[in-house]
């Protein structure tokens, strides 16, 4: 082992041996300038034409060999983490981990196809295993099912500077960044509702108008009486945005009074005006109904005006200044007769501040009388304040119609506890129009090379149960789809998800279609 002196005397030499080749010398290394130990290896044939410049390379390697060995970096002490939590959910074991790993790979994780598929997991009694996925920092606890949150909770402790998880309040709360207030209060008003109101009285005063308004968003879900007081505290608010907020809010809660009505900004005036946009009229012969339809407008600014007009107030207000009752309005509206853009403007206009008897009697409404082209848009808009139940009779009334494909409809089930048959899929409009597409493209080559088709598939995949996933799976190769496409990963992955205790019900014990 080299001593202080001897190292000493190497590094020098190195040094000098280093400034020389800097001005770029390449006259012949002095050997003997270099540690003894190192001439065996710096011996070459003089008589070689490389002889030198092999010598040169020599030399280069060993001093900075010599210098990465003795100069190395100290090891960073070793840090103890608590160890990853256990689910509540047994992981994936075997041959299905190496298929969860290629869909991990193939459905990109900010895709909203991935969270379906742990969803679906999950329903099958199992999740994934911390070897082949784990959550990002940021990603959205809201798409992830709930038996993730510990990974989340851990992950959120390692990359937190003192190592653990400070819980959000009034004395922290500047703290935090804006984005990161928000995302802790929408976790705390799912888990503690009444924490995150009280939390949100005693601080919401120092945030801007934009961003009171993003929180107080966060009051619709399990949006209750207890809210009331806060919210009609907030309707003499400095904001417009704010108080138009509260008053919707409390809407929904039929808790909107005459004075924080008032307290909205929109007056009688601006009310009659939005009431001069639309008519209300008899209709029908044999049974005679209240309609509201549409006054012709110019396209452009005016159907903008008409949008802010209803953005700007309640579900009750629009029918006051109709004159008819909210029930009448729910029922009354012609989705036929009026244009996409006041459709969806009416339609959040509803649930933004109509009761839960009135979303009702509207969604009745809209399933009865709608354009087929608008359907997906509308569904998807009013979706919020529908219950699975009112989703899994919606399927089962509207499979045989057009104007929804595969895809759309497993965005509009998503968040039900719902697996179809596959005889019914098969024999709905969507079911039927995506195999007449599937049996044409793979007629090519056997590969569903088709975006949209890949996306149906996948749709497909999370919306049968494990049986029907195989069925479906020899159906589509019998077409001509090849058995190895990878379009099929998440087909083949939903059939193997078998023997796990789930507790869904599939729509093929109620209605099975032939």
């Amino acid at each position: 082992m080299l001593n202080r002196d001897q190292h000493e005397q190497i590094q020098s030499l190195i040094e000098q041996q280093r400034k020389r080749w800097s001005i770029g010398d390449e006259s012949a290394i002095d050997t003997q300038r270099l540690p003894e130990s190192w001439q065996a290896l710096l011996q070459v044939d003089a008589d070689a034409p490389d002889g030198m410049a092999q010598q040169r390379l020599a030399a280069l390697a060993l001093t900075s060999q010599y210098q990465l060995l003795m100069y190395r970096q100290k090891a960073p002490a070793l840090t103890a983490h608590p160890p990853i939590p256990s689910l509540d959910l047994p992981p994936l074991s075997g041959t299905r981990r190496a298929a969860f790993r290629r869909l991990a790979a193939q459905l990109a994780r900010g895709e909203a196809f991935f969270p379906a598929t742990l969803r679906l997991m999950a329903r099958r009694g199992v999740s994934a295993h911390p070897a082949d996925w784990m959550p990002d920092p940021g990603a959205n606890e809201n798409r992830l099912p709930p038996v993730y949150r510990p990974w989340l909770q851990w992950i959120h402790q390692q990359h937190s500077a003192a190592n653990a998880v400070i819980a959000l309040g009034e004395d922290n709360w500047d703290d935090y960044m804006p984005g990161e207030r928000k995302a802790l209060i929408a976790d705390m008003r799912r888990t503690d509702p009444s924490r995150a109101r009280t939390l949100l009285e005693a601080c919401i005063g120092r945030e801007s108008a934009e961003r009171r308004v993003a929180l107080l968003e966060l009051l619709q879900v399990q949006l209750v009486e207890d809210d009331i007081n806060f919210l009609r505290g907030l309707t003499t608010d400095r904001s417009q945005k704010v108080r138009i907020l509260c008053a919707q809010l409390l809407s929904q809660l039929n808790a909107l009074d005459d004075e924080s009505a008032k307290n909205t900004g929109t007056d009688d005036q601006e009310h009659d005006r939005l009431s001069e946009g639309f008519q209300v009229k008899k209709s029908g012969l044999l049974q005679r109904r209240i309609v509201v339809e549409p006054q012709k407008i110019k396209r452009g600014k005016q159907t903008q005006l008409r949008l802010e007009q209803l953005a700007s107030v309640t579900f009750q207000q629009f029918a006051a200044a109709l004159g008819i009752s909210t029930q009448i309005l729910a029922t009354g509206w012609r989705f036929n007769s009026n244009a996409r853009p006041e459709n969806h403007g009416f339609v959040l206009c509803a649930i933004r501040s109509a009761g839960s008897a009135e979303i009702a009697s509207l969604f009745e409404n809209l399933l009865e009388e709608h354009d087929s082209d608008q359907l997906d848009h509308l569904l998807q808009t009013i979706a919020p304040r529908l219950d699975p139940q009112q989703k899994r009779d919606t399927f089962e009334r509207l499979q045989s119609k057009k104007g929804m494909d595969i895809s759309e409809w497993q965005r509009f089930l998503d968040d039900v506890d719902i697996e179809l048959g596959w005889q019914q899929l098969k024999a709905s409009r969507a079911g039927k129009d995506f195999l007449a597409e599937v049996k044409k493209s793979a007629g090519n080559d056997g590969y569903l090379q088709h975006p949209d088709l890949q996306e149906q598939l996948n749709a497909l995949a999370l919306l049968v149960s494990a049986a029907d996933a195989e069925l479906a799976l020899e159906h589509l190769i019998q077409i001509g789809v090849l058995r190895v496409d990878p379009a099929l990963e998440l087909l083949k992955f939903n059939s193997q998800l078998t023997g796990e205790s789930s507790g869904q019900r599939s729509t093929q014990n109620i209605q099975e279609t032939p």
